[in-house]
């Protein structure tokens, strides 16, 4: 970890071919500190894609204040115009007031080029890789003062689809999606969960959708405040017939839109006679061939340490990091992708595996943050990109959720990987 302007800053780059990615974690006492330290650390050519403050400093009346602070510092530290600007997400970081995750691109090919744009007012990220689009959106929230979580989330999804709208997707394109609940496991005068409610409001905005490679990877998180806000990526393939996106199972753990209705929370309204389940997968597979070789990522979905359905080590924080760290550890692996997830009966004649070690961005949400050593002890010092943030999980005996992203290997079948 490195020291800039009394700011520590992770960084990771990625070789992705036609351009390099670099994910950028900061630790700062305040955020003009960490957007220099970043503006430091930006390779010439490069562009920001993705950007999100954690805190659990700020009361709720405070976040727009701090918004706009956010926007002028922005526009008075960066040279380009019009970069979205990042969410502020209320959850405290175990280290500094603030916690920064920053993906940015270089472009190497003449084909790459980034676009910042807005649609009905909503900023976003669109990446043109060659035949390939992809789209970077965070902060999506309502604009009305609303402790309703049914209406939040209506209102961040309808922002969510204008994105998907103006560049002419649907929700099956979206990769990785992020949901920040606030007081995710309480419970509303109506007697249902804000979690229920919120998986309730997605599923009607999914209904109309066909999912072919399955629901995104997703993370379903709580907040100590603020209002329901969604971050996600999109990709549209086009003429690409060749990439690869596929819904990956694991092994260890039921899919959680087919939980049984006893893991859904709360009472049945008039507005909703059905609980829903959490529509997504517990991770997300592509590949994309770069010439003679291929760019192959994991995202990994929010993961708790859960086996079948059922919670695991309930209270116990070390065992329950151990178990999460196990079930992400066989979700990567070549053995669930290939044999579990059926990829090695297609016809795309390719070996895909990654390893603990492949993971190039690990998120930890922890429910005390006083377990924030117990958890690192855990955990170890082998991850060189790790945000570790205080936050509710979904389940009230859960102390530990994990998500990332990895790297796969990926060689034709016969190869040794």
């Amino acid at each position: 970890m490195l020291e800039i302007d009394m700011c520590r800053i992770e960084i990771k780059n990625i070789d992705r071919g036609p351009y390099t990615e670099k994910n950028v974690h900061i630790i700062a006492n305040n955020t003009k500190d960490a957007l220099l330290a970043l503006k430091k650390s930006k390779d010439k050519g490069s562009y920001i894609l993705q950007h999100t403050f954690f805190t659990g400093f700020l009361l709720d009346e405070e976040l727009l204040t701090i918004e706009n602070c956010i926007a002028d510092e922005i526009t008075n530290i960066f040279d380009e115009k019009n970069i979205p600007l990042p969410g502020v997400i209320l959850q405290k970081p175990a280290l500094g007031k603030f916690s920064y995750e920053c993906l940015m691109i270089t472009p190497k090919d003449k084909d790459v080029s980034v676009e910042y744009k807005k649609a009905n007012g909503v900023t976003y990220a669109l990446v043109n890789d060659g035949e390939l689009k992809w789209i970077y959106a965070v902060g999506l929230k309502g604009d009305t003062k609303i402790n309703d979580i049914t209406t939040q989330s209506q209102e961040a999804l309808v922002k969510m689809k204008t994105v998907l709208d103006a560049e002419g997707l649907s929700f099956s394109k979206v990769l990785r999606q992020w949901n920040y609940v606030p007081g995710i496991v309480n419970v509303s005068s109506k007697g249902r969960q804000h979690y229920q409610e919120f998986n309730d409001v997605r599923a009607e905005f999914y209904e109309n959708n066909d999912f072919p490679n399955g629901y995104p990877a997703a993370t379903g998180i709580g907040t100590i405040g603020g209002r329901v806000t969604i971050n996600f990526i999109a990709l549209e393939t086009g003429v690409r017939k060749d990439v690869i996106i596929r819904k990956i199972k694991n092994s260890f753990q039921i899919d959680p839109h087919v939980y049984s209705d006893e893991k859904l929370v709360g009472n049945t309204t008039k507005e909703h006679e059905e609980k829903k389940t959490p529509k997504f997968e517990r991770g997300k597979l592509v590949i994309i061939p770069r010439g003679n070789k291929w760019d192959g990522r994991m995202y990994i979905s929010g993961t708790a340490s859960i086996r079948g359905e059922d919670d695991v080590s309930i209270n116990k924080t070390d065992k329950q990091t151990k178990v999460t760290l196990s079930n992400i550890e066989n979700l990567i692996s070549g053995e669930n992708i290939m044999i579990e997830n059926g990829l090695k009966a297609e016809t795309t004649r390719l070996n895909a595996t990654a390893t603990l070690d492949d993971i190039i961005y690990l998120r930890t949400y922890i429910k005390n943050i006083k377990d924030a050593s117990t958890i690192d002890n855990a955990i170890g010092s082998k991850f060189k990109f790790h945000n570790l943030v205080e936050a509710d999980i979904c389940r009230p005996g859960l102390l530990v959720e994990i998500e990332g992203e990895a790297v796969l290997h990926v060689k034709k079948q016969g190869s040794t990987i």
